[in-house]
């Protein structure tokens, strides 16, 4: 995570950063869901036609959905 936030320092418009952050937040647990969902929400305003960020996005609002 400390890699992928001296990325996000140096380049705050790096979606695949952003996404890969949100996954590893997803991975984490249900308490940082809210966050992956934030990231791979930057990452989708970022980079529209990234599938990988989408699909991240609607899985996670999915499960928040279902709690």
């Amino acid at each position: 995570m400390y890699c992928l936030n001296q990325v996000l320092r140096i380049n705050p418009h790096n979606g695949v950063a952003w996404n890969n952050k949100g996954e590893l937040l997803a991975q984490a647990g249900q308490e940082y869901y809210h966050d992956a969902l934030d990231c791979f929400k930057k990452a989708v305003e970022l980079h529209p036609d990234y599938e990988r960020a989408k699909d991240n996005y609607q899985k996670i609002l999915k499960l928040l959905q279902n709690q």
